[in-house]
């Protein structure tokens, strides 16, 4: 669900979909231990320990009802599984709403800028499923996305520099200049195995 005219690029299983055309991402997992499962299919466990959400600003109810009809999910259901994992973040001092949807995904929408709903948990890089991009005059780009559990850190390097990226309620928050031209994200897993890709930001 793109909110805003700019450059998300998402990763659905294992094929991006981007805006303009000539991305291109690798993805490699490291041989420390066994290789982790594709996807938050580990748990994204801040869904069942969070306070549910009384009142949802009418954006977001838009935004639940929609992803929840295309997800196959009962909005009713839905609508009580929506808990608010980051607050205030970002430069657009954005909130980001997340549901588990029928299949077990973990549908997301960070106010004010974008979101995503995958089929189901087991989709994408191991233990991240990642959104990138985005930025626009006034508003820097960002790696987001929904953490799962056995994940203990997530790297990130763009045009050869170290960004921070937060994580907090199974979800991580990175931002960058949206002139940047190559960004690569190192997730690091608690058994001590390393999923990393890397993207052509410009195309």
């Amino acid at each position: 669900m793109q909110l805003l005219k700019s450059k998300w690029i998402v990763l659905i299983g294992s094929l991006v979909v981007a805006i303009t055309a000539g991305t291109t991402v690798v993805i490699a997992v490291g041989n420390a231990g066994s290789e982790p499962p594709s996807g938050v299919s580990t748990g994204v466990s801040s869904l069942d320990r969070l306070p549910a959400v009384s009142n949802l600003p009418p954006k977001v109810q838009a935004w639940l009802t929609y992803d929840s009809t295309l997800s196959g999910t009962d909005p009713t259901q839905a609508r009580a599984s929506v808990r608010r994992l980051r607050s205030t973040l970002g430069t657009t001092q954005s909130d980001v709403y997340a549901f588990r949807s029928r299949s077990g995904a973990t549908c997301y929408l960070i106010t004010g800028r974008t979101g995503s709903c995958p089929q189901d948990a087991s989709r994408g890089t191991p233990g991240f499923q990642w959104t990138i991009g985005g930025g626009y005059p006034g508003v820097p780009s960002a790696l987001a996305g929904v953490v799962a559990d056995d994940v203990s850190a997530i790297e990130l390097t763009v045009d050869g520099k170290d960004v921070p990226v937060s994580i907090e309620n199974n979800f991580a928050f990175a931002e960058f200049p949206t002139t940047a031209q190559r960004a690569d994200v190192s997730v690091r897993h608690v058994s001590g195995a390393v999923s990393s890709f890397n993207v052509n930001l410009q195309g």
